[in-house]
């Protein structure tokens, strides 16, 4: 049901259709909201009840899907190319995409699995819970938007044959996307105690060391992300898995020398921190040799001042365990006013456009 539903929606996603798309992620988001609880509940007598958590927001998603698919006539199509076989040079294209995507997976899993083992045995399971639970929030904090963002760059950018067009489409996706991570960092950075507090417990407040640089990473992390997803979405493989590679190998290295001077657990979050100081200038020229893409002086001015304004948020708030909701307000206030005004006119306008498709998406389906 899961590679049905996965399929359905890259369909509805290559025939443009970004709106609907993100209606259908909406719709079974909810749907797995509503039936946890009491799936859960169901769950103590009867563990297959935990099925119904997998199936129903997968089956909604076809739903949507289908309904999409149906509008836009591509039904009829989609069941006469079924029965067509795939040429050879399409067939070599999917699998060269397919085998570059399972080496990185294969390669972050096992960083990831050596990174939590040296922890577990060299800091012991209370770090190792800390680590985690850092891992997650600094990880998830970003990634509500840049993964949906995926929907979207990959096939604009793909589609994107002569350079003056794909730069124009990448300037205006970066620029969407820095203004858009400030705020969501600033706020991670300025509410870490509280988010630990609503995600886990009192407990892991030990974490904040680690979380913190993290957090402060996260900025770095999409701005890096601009650049690799440029060179992913035009087939440069290689060079992608290359840069994915050195930030692995960058990050395994510094628990290492961790490790072995023996540091305190927050110099996992450095490392953390130094893998994408490493990262993002590996990328930019990567994506500048290659492509000749690179930030204009609106967004370099931009993603400067963001870096300041979450390097300001993070000193003020240090290591603390209690909020200091002033602080905190005015940090996340001059962010999103930043993030805002930072758009131009043309592209604010076009946003809140893009907001209200969205919403009438959302009410047609439903």
């Amino acid at each position: 049901v899961n590679v049905v539903s996965t399929c359905l929606l890259r369909l509805v996603q290559a025939n443009g259709r970004f709106a609907a798309y993100s209606a259908s992620q909406i719709a079974s988001s909810a749907v797995l909201a509503l039936i946890a609880y009491p799936v859960t509940l169901a769950a103590l007598d009867e563990k297959a009840a935990f099925v119904a958590m997998i199936v129903l927001p997968c089956l909604v998603q076809i739903a949507f899907s289908l309904r999409t698919l149906r509008h836009a006539g591509e039904i009829p199509r989609l069941s006469s190319a079924i029965g067509i076989a795939p040429d050879e040079e399409g067939l070599r294209h999917f699998s060269r995409f397919i085998l570059f995507g399972i080496g990185m997976i294969a390669l972050a899993t096992v960083a990831g699995a050596v990174v939590r083992a040296l922890i577990v045995r060299y800091y012991g399971l209370e770090a190792a819970g800390q680590f985690q639970s850092a891992w997650t929030l600094g990880m998830q904090n970003l990634t509500l938007l840049l993964t949906p963002f995926m929907t979207y760059v990959f096939p604009v950018l793909s589609a994107a044959k002569e350079p003056n067009a794909r730069r124009a489409a990448w300037i205006d996706i970066a620029t969407v996307i820095v203004a858009a991570a400030l705020p969501m960092v600033v706020a991670a950075i300025v509410l870490k105690p509280l988010l630990l507090r609503i995600f886990y417990t009192s407990e892991f407040l030990a974490a904040i060391p680690i979380l913190q640089w993290m957090l402060l990473a996260n900025y770095a992390k999409a701005i890096s992300w601009l650049f690799a997803v440029a060179t992913y979405s035009t087939g440069r493989l290689r060079w992608y898995f290359f840069g994915e590679a050195t930030w692995n190998i960058v990050f395994v290295a510094m628990v290492f020398v961790s490790i072995h001077l023996h540091l305190p657990l927050e110099w996992i979050g450095i490392g953390f921190a130094v893998s994408y100081a490493v990262f993002l200038p590996l990328t930019a020229v990567i994506c500048w040799r290659l492509l000749r893409l690179t930030f204009d002086a609106r967004l370099l001015s931009l993603a400067t001042f963001g870096m300041a304004l979450i390097g300001a948020s993070a000193w003020a708030t240090w290591s603390e365990t209690t909020i200091d909701w002033p602080v905190a307000a005015g940090a996340i206030a001059i962010s999103g006013v930043v993030g805002l005004f930072a758009l131009p006119p043309a592209r604010r306008a076009r946003a809140w456009d893009e907001v209200r498709d969205l919403i009438r998406s959302v009410r047609r389906t439903g």
